[in-house]
Formats: structure tokens, sequence, C-alpha cells
């Protein structure tokens, strides 16, 4: 009888914590009362933070069914999720189901939050037994932890939970195959639990198309209120209200949008201590809409006309990175931060979502030609002759149709300032050896440098996909010191570059191109105004007339689903000419394979010096050549 003992006193132990009744803690009040840092993440007791409070104790209020926090980093949303489970493991024991973006995600999350808390938070210590233990599934009395990647296509299947957590939600792809969308899935495992909670945390990615965000407007919209250290006015620390001195983001503050005044970091910690969330989201009772006015302690409206507190039973919560207090968090270095990545295209996005907490609006992607066309510069062959003085590195793209080659030049300076410097039309097909010989004689151009030097086209990427693919993948074999080959893919969401193939009877590197994000980064760029970094130059030139304008902005921005997925896709509807757009994707891509320091100018002396171009030193840094 001995021998069962253990096994008895286990299933006795389950059996008493289901029928044990919920605690009289929150889960912020738990945390405070038993979290201990894991010594991998600084150490030391927990506390809560003021803004983690409502969002962590929404997470255990029998009022509210879903719980949606649309957030920035550095707010320890992470640290609250642990507060729940481990709350949901001790106080309040039920089966719990976590879904991470990927199954190494999920693992990830298992060995750098679970494990740790298991190991030192002493109210946890030995809840999980060690034949129960496994990466993605935790047992212990009274309900399990099974963690799972959304994109597995079985790791929703044979569940029932009560509690289900989607943790960087945004990041899940639509569809796990024919189970379909992970949300949906998960949701449905806690369909038998009458007190179910489905928690939903995510940083925002593009407007439109975030889950997060979608979620977020179904919520009763919760933001944290701060009270004005002049005039006591309770409001949002919003980024329209965030002010400094350009090129002082030392001098960082808000301005309050009652009293206009000046906030200053100094007053951040009182006024956080003394916040609240509040709803903003217009509700209807009493048979009238209405606009929030009053609030519950919880931050939900109360109606002007009975009283009564409005229960939506989705609370939703929005925090961003102004009102944490880590060192990273501070007013200055935000500021600071964004005066950084303002004027790149794909850095400010990651901005928008992961600092603000906001969807990226990608009003970016329509281009009109005319201001383009207007604001074309005196420069090159029709004029002095010469190339710009900030140009470092000269590059040809080359795109193949059935009855002629199209050639573009470009210059390029520091920060991917570019100069268009040519365009060329050779008629005739393809494989005409005439056709092959001008534009081999239009490479081997040698140009004139503003400070009086020459320059060679360093290299050249030639689009070897069509009727004629044999032909122009013989040519770039053949001058392979200088050609690259490429062709355009049909992933979405592919990568810019991605390493080669050599699959091929010539067994040169041939690039396959990811499209549509070059085309989404370059058409970011068309619309900088001033020049420097990423801005792009055209000459005055018979060369760049109103018809090559019209065919670089040919295209339009959909979104189109492919697999479930949606994705921002340029589509050229009108089937238009786009050779222009075509050749200056091309011309990114090869600068981007070719990672060269623009720092240096590159001459033509290179091409009499076969052991400089293949010096480890030389301008060309990657190894494309080689593949």
């Amino acid at each position: 009888m001995s021998l069962f003992l253990p096994a008895l006193e286990r299933i006795w132990t389950s059996v008493r914590s289901t029928w044990t009744p919920p605690p009289n803690l929150t889960i912020s009040q738990w945390g405070d009362k038993n979290y201990v840092l894991p010594e991998e993440h600084g150490g030391g007791k927990w506390k809560t933070k003021p803004f983690q409070i409502g969002i962590a104790d929404a997470m255990c209020d029998p009022e509210e069914e879903r719980v949606t926090v649309m957030k920035s980093m550095r707010v320890g949303y992470t640290k609250i999720v642990d507060l729940a489970i481990g709350y949901y493991m001790e106080a309040d024991p039920c089966s719990m189901l976590v879904v991470q973006p990927t199954i190494d995600d999920a693992e990830g999350f298992s060995k750098d939050e679970i494990a740790p808390m298991l190991r030192d938070v002493p109210c946890l210590q030995g809840k999980v037994q060690r034949d129960d233990d496994t990466l993605l599934k935790k047992v212990y009395p009274g309900g399990s932890l099974t963690l799972v990647g959304a994109n597995s296509p079985t790791g929703f299947r044979r569940l029932t939970v009560r509690i289900v957590i989607f943790d960087e939600m945004s990041a899940y792809p639509a569809n796990t195959g024919k189970d379909g969308d992970p949300v949906r899935q998960g949701e449905g495992r806690t369909f038998s639990a009458f007190n179910r909670k489905i928690i939903a945390g995510s940083t925002p990615t593009i407007a439109g198309v975030c889950r997060i965000e979608k979620e977020f407007i179904r919520s009763d919209q919760r933001y944290f209120h701060v009270p004005c250290p002049h005039c006591g006015h309770k409001h949002i620390l919003q980024w329209s209200n965030f002010r400094w001195p350009e090129g002082q983001p030392e001098l960082a503050h808000f301005v309050c949008p009652s009293c206009k005044k000046d906030i200053e970091e100094g007053s951040k910690k009182e006024m956080v201590a003394a916040g609240e969330f509040r709803s903003i989201k217009p509700f209807t009772c009493c048979g009238h809409e209405q606009e929030p006015e009053a609030w519950d302690k919880k931050g939900r409206p109360i109606c002007k006309h009975c009283g009564e507190v409005k229960i939506s039973g989705h609370a939703g919560f929005h925090i961003w990175a102004a009102y944490s207090d880590l060192p990273n968090a501070k007013w200055s270095k935000l500021a600071k931060y964004w005066e950084e990545v303002k004027d790149d295209p794909d850095e400010k996005v990651v901005y928008v979502n992961t600092i603000r907490g906001e969807t990226y609006k990608e009003t970016e992607t329509e281009v009109d030609w005319k201001p383009l066309y207007d604001r074309r510069e005196p420069y090159g062959d029709d004029h002095d002759g010469k190339v710009p003085e900030a140009v470092r590195i000269i590059l040809a793209t080359v795109d193949t149709q059935d009855n002629r080659l199209e050639m573009t030049t470009i210059g390029i300076g520091e920060g991917e300032e570019v100069w268009l410097l040519n365009r060329k039309v050779f008629m005739g097909q393809p494989d005409n050896p005439e056709t092959l010989a001008q534009l081999t004689r239009a490479l081997d151009r040698t140009y004139t440098h503003a400070c009086g030097f020459s320059m060679g086209i360093t290299a050249c990427a030639i689009d070897v996909q069509g009727h004629y693919y044999d032909t122009m993948l013989a040519y770039c074999a053949q001058h392979s010191d200088r050609c690259v080959a490429i062709r355009g893919g049909n992933d979405y969401a592919a990568p810019a570059i991605k390493p080669p193939s050599r699959s091929n009877v010539y067994r040169i590197p041939l690039y396959t191109l990811g499209v549509n994000n070059i085309k989404n980064r370059i058409a970011k760029r068309l619309r900088f105004k001033y020049p420097g970094r990423f801005f792009i130059h055209w000459p005055k030139s018979n060369e760049f007339e109103v018809d090559y304008f019209e065919q670089l902005t040919a295209e339009t921005v959909v979104t189109e689903y492919k697999n479930g997925i949606p994705y921002r896709v340029f589509k050229n509807p009108t089937k238009a000419r786009n050779e222009a757009w075509d050749l200056l994707v091309y011309a990114y891509a090869l600068l981007w394979i070719l990672n060269p320091d623009l720092s240096e100018v590159v001459t033509a002396e290179w091409e009499d010096d076969e052991d400089e171009w293949e010096d480890e030193d030389d301008v060309v840094q990657s190894d494309w050549m080689n593949g």
C-alpha cells in the first residue's frame, strides 16, 4: 500500500486544489507577495508598477472574459504574463495554454521565463514534479500549462483549457494549414470553461492588417491617464504632445493639453504613481450613446443617466514606453532615438511599433510622379558631363525584354544617397550579338568625377528572368567579374536579399530578390524631400523625361492575401510600362548585395589591377562572387 501513497497524495492535492475557492488576492497582489525576479533578469523582490496593476488584475477579473494589451517594449508585459501564469498555477489552479508565434519561441519562453519562475518563486517550487515536467508541458496540482507555436498545424489538438494567452499575436500566421486561424483554434480550446479567460498581448505592426489592433478596437480601449503637475488635469501621454527643440533631445518634455505648460521628466514618477486607466470608447446605455466622462476604479465608464458601470467583458489596454521608469525609456532617450531613425523608413516603422506601441500607417507607399519630375537637377551628361562630387561608387542594372535591353546607371554616396546618371535602351533581341555588344560597350564606359578622376561601373545586376534566361545567364557567366545574375521572386514575405543559388549550368550565383520588400523600402525613400541620407536625385536630361517618371510610379499598393496571410503588395493594375521602377529596384538590390564601403570613392583603377579586385579590403564587402 505504501507504494501507492505518493500517487494518492498527488491525486488528493490536485482534487483539493480544484475545489479550493479562488483567492482574495489579485494577480498584482499575488505578484507583490510571492514573485521573485530570477537572477538572470536582475534578481530581487518584484513590485508591480502602477500602470501594470490594471493590466495584471484584469487577467483575473471575473467580469472580464477577454483582456487585450496593445503595447510597446520596455513596459514589462512579459513579466505580467509570468505573474498570471504563476497565479493560475498556485492561487487559482487550472489548465492554461500559451501560444507563441513559433514553436522555437514557445521553447524559448519556457526556458527563459517559466523554468526560472518555477525554480526561484518559493510558492511554486515543487509544484511541477519531474515526471510531469517537459519543455512544452507542465503538469501541477489542479491543472497544466501547455505551450505551443502558432505555426504548428497540430499543436492545438486534444486540448481543453480555461485560460489561453496569445503572446505577440501580431506575428502569428493567418492559418496553420487545414485547421485554420491559430487564434480561433486557441479560443476554441476554452469553449467548455464557463469562467474562461482569453488574454492577448502584442506590439503592433501595420495598420489595417495588425491582429492586436483589431482586438484592441473591439475592446473598451483603456489608456493610462496621468495628472498634470501644474493643473492636475488627467490626460494621456500622447506622441503629439511630446516636444523638444530640434537637435536637442535632452530637452524632451510633454505639453499638458489643458494648461499648455511643459511637463518635465522629473515629474514622471509622481504622475505615473497617481495615474489610472480610463476607457475612451463611446458606449450606449439608457438608450443614449455617450462619451465616457466618469469611470470606476478599474477604468470602466459610468453611465451619466443611471450611474451604472458599463461592463463590456473585453478590457483593452494601451501602454507605451513614455510611462516606463527604465533608464532606456527616459524621455530624452526616446527623443534621441527618434532623431536617429526618423529619416530611415524601415527603422521608423520599428520605432512606431515598438516604442510608441502604435500601428504604422503606410501612406508613404503612394507616390506621385510630378513632384519627382519637377525636382530634377542640373548635373551629368547634359550639363558639365561629370559625376556629382558626393558619388562614391557607380552601379548599373539591366532589364531584359523580348525586343530590347534597358539599362540604368546610378551613382551612390554615403548614407545610400543616390544619383541617377544614365538611362539607355539597346534595341534588338537579347540573343543578338550586336545587342549584347552595345551592353558591353556601355558597361565599359568611364565617367569623370567632379574632382577630376575617372570612375568605372563597379558592378551590374542583370535580370535573367524571361524568354532569354539562358542567353543572359551565359552573359553573366562570361562577365562574372562584374555582372550579377538576379531575378524577381514571388514570395511577398521574402527578405530583400537571400543567399544565392548555384543550381544552374554555369554554377554562378543567382539571386532571387524579395522584390516586395525592396519596393516598400524604395517607395518610402521616393517621398523624401531634402537631399541627404536615402535621398534620390535625377538629372535634367532627355533620358529622364515624363515617361520615365510615369514608369517609376506605375504600381500601386494593395492588400492581398496569400495562404490566408495579408500582405501590402505592389501591383500594376493598368499593365503600364514600369521598367524604370524595376531597374531602380534592381539597383538597390545590387547595392545591398555588394554592401560597399561608401566612405571611399571607387575609381576606374580597379579595372587594371585584378589583385586589388580580389583583395579582402576592396569595396566589395560581401562574398557575392562566391555565392
